[in-house]
């Protein structure tokens, strides 16, 4: 087994400054110390965008957004890597 770190680049600001918009598909919803968080994906066919928001009473809401194309190619390029390595080693399909 191997760890690899990806590194993202998000955008953080108001709802206006981001540009957040459409149909989402939640992925997390959570809760700590009377703050609101949650964690979506686009649901239109083709979005590449993750988006984040918190909110919290009497504090404005401050939201991110990140293209997971970034994230999915350095993923796909480190499992290429890991297969090549395995099937170098002599590995079987399957195992």
């Amino acid at each position: 087994m191997q760890e690899i770190q990806i590194t993202l680049t998000v955008k953080i600001g108001t709802l206006q400054e981001i540009g957040m918009g459409g149909f989402k598909q939640g992925w997390l919803d959570a809760e700590r110390d009377g703050r609101e968080f949650s964690l979506t994906c686009g649901a239109g066919l083709g979005t590449s965008f993750i988006e984040g928001f918190i909110n919290a009473p009497g504090k404005p809401s401050v939201y991110a957004q990140t293209s997971i194309r970034p994230f999915a190619t350095e993923l796909f390029n480190a499992l290429q890597a890991a297969q090549d390595e395995a099937a170098a080693a002599g590995e079987q399909p399957g195992s």
